[in-house]
């Protein structure tokens, strides 16, 4: 997830599935997008779909920053499947995934 209009580098990949140029900003979304590319449970799909603010009331705060909410988000990928579901992707690093313990907290994930 990115901020809305926040400057990236981008990568212009060709999407056979979407029949357009699809603008990404890493290695690993252009990889996922080739993957997707491949797949025949996905029938389209769109990179950077901003998130609907009036659904950020859904999330749990706990240990978000208040001032993320304040601002528009954009989606890694929106995907439309070939039975009419869509769904969200995110990208993100193992590094990504790991959480400082808190002080209070018996034991942590790794």
């Amino acid at each position: 997830m990115e901020k809305l209009g926040q400057k990236m580098r981008s990568i212009n990949f060709y999407s056979e599935k979407n029949g357009k140029m699809v603008c990404l900003h890493s290695r690993h979304a252009r990889d996922y997008a080739k993957y997707l590319e491949a797949q025949p449970w996905v029938e389209r799909y769109e990179a950077g779909t901003p998130l609907s603010q009036e659904l950020y009331a859904h999330i749990s705060p706990v240990r978000i920053r208040s001032a993320y909410f304040q601002v528009p988000w954009v989606s890694d990928f929106l995907i439309h499947f070939a039975d009419g579901r869509t769904g969200i992707r995110e990208l993100v690093t193992a590094g990504g995934l790991r959480r400082p313990c808190l002080k209070n907290q018996e034991s942590c994930s790794k």
